[in-house]
């Protein structure tokens, strides 16, 4: 599973989605927003190994909704004030 986050040295890969998105059924969200390498302050940052895979694992053993970074983008998810990623709509039950 860590193998989609961990392609070309944790940039993700390109050819896929920028954001993985599923929708539980419980009230719950859980987030991921630096399984992969992502710019701050003009630098790269290295991404969090294996935030993304447990994110994704836990999602589905507890039936949460899950958003994880999944390939390397201009924002940084977690730190800038907006974004792709905070802009996600996701419905809880």
């Amino acid at each position: 599973m860590e193998d989609q986050f961990a392609k070309d040295g944790y940039n993700g890969s390109s050819t896929g989605p920028a954001l993985l998105m599923f929708q539980g059924d419980v009230p719950i969200i859980i987030s991921s927003p630096h399984a992969v390498n992502h710019p701050r302050e003009g630098r790269l940052k290295s991404g969090e190994i294996l935030t993304g895979t447990l994110a994704l694992q836990l999602a589905s053993m507890t039936r949460a909704s899950v958003l994880v970074s999944a390939h390397t983008s201009e924002e940084d998810p977690n730190y800038d004030v907006d974004g792709p990623y905070k802009q996600q709509k996701l419905l809880t039950a």
